[in-house]
């Protein structure tokens, strides 16, 4: 292991960037430019409560707009909060909007653009715990058709508004409106930027990693630093390929606290951030004391979840409690799979089986514990002062067995020659661990444990809203973790905070990869485990297989055929070569 130096602690303050080339074409802000749209506007007026300044706006045209709804400043107070911090700018609140009712009449319509990028609403479910959604449309002839659906999550009396961003991607003549809300909207700003062919641009392989945020939800005075970590990984959506949340959201696993959590995780739907949790022994039960998740489920819902693109599945219909996502960057594939704490036997088959599925991923487990500060795992020595299972739910049996670390390791993780992580936090102390390790098929495991909350080896101040930054480069074979807190804008001043490998064994996808393989004198088939090989020609020819890590586990001389058993299920790579026609086929192959 190498750690940074200082130069690149500094340097990194210019890392998460995005570029546009985008010109923008519409800005329009009823906050900042409230002056101007109170004239232009009916003058607002208080309701009977004086809670609501507003006006009734019925098909008004201003400067190629088109309203109808309601302008003005809505009830803040608890069960509307209508008056939410800016996601862009944390130090300016919201005030003034436009409501787009849930009356099927009620819309904004946009002035006509010559083609249309990125499209950006800046808005806020008046619901407190409904989800809500409105359209995007286009008018077509004489009639509007839907482009798009936004989906909005619940406010949960929390002070947040939502960036609701897609690329339209239209490059031609377009006119847009806003319309079809079933559930009261709160509209603070709209953006649209020009048609870039190249735009979105690929995403750095960059992972966020959220460990143990109760403290942010159990202690009043913290609660802002969760809304601050969802506000930077908003801002640099652009650079974020994964959010992995470890688990322990809450502290006491109540409405209230779910609230906080629920508010501040929900940001990450606007901008379309790709997003995984698992759930912490403080969001089951009262710590873990029964396998109850029907909060969480409650607050970060499957119907919510599933309807990304990324979203592979879950282990039980319609929870959450164990899911697994699929992400693409370049030529390499990922899996990621969120176990619940204390995954039971029946949760770790599901995870086999979906590992099986995909042999040509890199695998990323997350789940809240697994590993001890002193970089061992837990469970793997009986006489470690920490509890070896450490789990309140042991008393359960068969399918129901609750796995700590060391018996996922055996059970699960050592298995499949592309396990590549396993993320985790829940262990206090000094609150970090690493340990590499070896599966069975001779691939490394990188583990680590990341945990900052309040308390945990030093003063609260400086570990208040730290998270972890992984950068993968599979094409070098590296990747880096960095230790960094949004809330103070800073690194973590350890050395041993900041962390880098080399010579790390990424898999490729192969999409054109077959198991039957030919040329003009050799022909090979794959069948379970056994290469069956033929030479036409009769000629002495070398059969050589090698597993992901290059080392050779299986060589054979023939003339004319030849059949080969291989060790395992996994990645190989087969070179066939003749010498006296200089006949070869260098091909990678999958056993599954």
């Amino acid at each position: 292991m190498k750690h940074f130096t200082i130069i690149f602690i500094i340097l990194f303050q210019f890392v998460l960037f995005s570029f546009s080339s985008a010109k923008e074409l519409i800005n329009i802000d009823f906050t900042r430019d409230s002056t101007n749209w109170k004239t232009a506007f009916p003058e607002p007026s208080w309701n009977s409560l004086q809670t609501e300044f507003t006006s009734t706006v019925e098909n008004q045209t201003i400067d190629s707009y088109n309203f109808n709804g309601i302008f003005g400043t809505f009830n803040p107070g608890v069960g509307s909060m209508a008056q939410p911090i800016n996601i862009e700018n944390n130090s300016q609140r919201r005030k003034w909007a436009f409501r787009i009712t849930n009356a099927t009449t009620s819309y904004i319509e946009l002035p006509e653009l010559t083609g249309i990028g990125r499209f950006t609403v800046f808005c806020k479910n008046s619901n407190g715990a409904n989800e809500a959604n409105f359209k995007i449309q286009k008018l077509q002839g004489d009639n509007w058709v839907d482009l798009h659906i936004f989906y909005i999550p619940p406010h949960y009396n929390q002070n947040f508004e939502m960036q609701m961003e897609k690329f339209l991607n239209i490059n031609e003549p377009v006119k847009l409106r806003i319309a079809g809300a079933n559930r009261n909207i709160h509209i603070y700003a709209i953006k649209a930027e020009s048609f870039v062919e190249a735009e979105p641009r690929e995403k750095p392989l960059r992972l966020i990693l959220l460990p143990d945020q109760q403290s942010y939800a159990n202690q009043s005075h913290l609660n802002h630093i969760y809304g601050i970590q969802s506000f930077w990984i908003n801002k640099h959506a652009d650079s974020i390929s994964f959010v992995i949340n470890q688990g322990d959201m809450t502290q006491l696993n109540n409405s209230a606290q779910w609230s906080i959590a629920g508010g501040a995780l929900g940001l990450l739907e606007g901008r379309n951030i790709p997003f995984t949790f698992c759930a912490g022994n403080h969001d089951m039960g009262t710590h873990a004391s029964v396998r109850n998740t029907n909060m969480m489920n409650a607050y970060l819902p499957y119907n919510r979840y599933s309807r990304h693109p990324w979203f592979g599945g879950t282990q039980e219909n319609n929870k959450v409690d164990n899911t697994y996502h699929t992400f693409t960057w370049r030529n390499y594939k990922f899996l990621i799979l969120s176990l619940e704490f204390g995954p039971r036997n029946k949760v770790l088959d599901w995870a086999n089986t979906i590992i099986e599925q995909h042999p040509q991923h890199n695998v990323i487990i997350n789940t809240h514990a697994y590993m001890f500060q002193d970089n061992t795992i837990i469970g793997s020595d009986p006489n470690h002062p920490g509890q070896p299972r450490s789990y309140g739910i042991g008393s359960d049996t068969g399918d129901e067995y609750p796995n700590n670390g060391f018996e996922m390791w055996n059970k699960l993780v050592k298995k499949h020659p592309n396990c590549l992580f396993v993320f985790s936090g829940h262990v206090t102390g000094k609150g970090i661990g690493e340990l590499v390790s070896q599966g069975d098929r001779g691939n490394k495991v990188y583990q680590f444990l990341a945990n900052y909350q309040g308390g945990v080896d030093g003063s609260q101040d400086m570990r208040n809203g730290m998270l972890r930054i992984v950068d993968l480069d599979p094409e070098h074979g590296s990747f880096s973790i960095k230790t960094y807190s949004p809330y103070t804008d800073q690194l973590h001043p350890d050395a041993e905070q900041h962390i880098q490998h080399q010579n790390v064994n990424f898999i490729p996808y192969e999409p054109n990869a077959t198991n039957n393989l030919d040329n003009d004198d050799i022909r090979l088939i794959v069948q379970n485990k056994k290469i069956h090989i033929t030479s036409k020609k009769g000629e002495k020819t070398q059969l050589s297989v090698y597993d992901i890590k290059g080392s050779k586990v299986k060589q054979k001389t023939f003339t004319h055929q030849a059949q080969v058993q291989l060790p395992d299920t996994g990645y190989y790579v087969i070179k066939i070569h003749q010498k006296e026609s200089n006949n070869s086929l260098h091909r990678k192959i999958m056993i599954l």
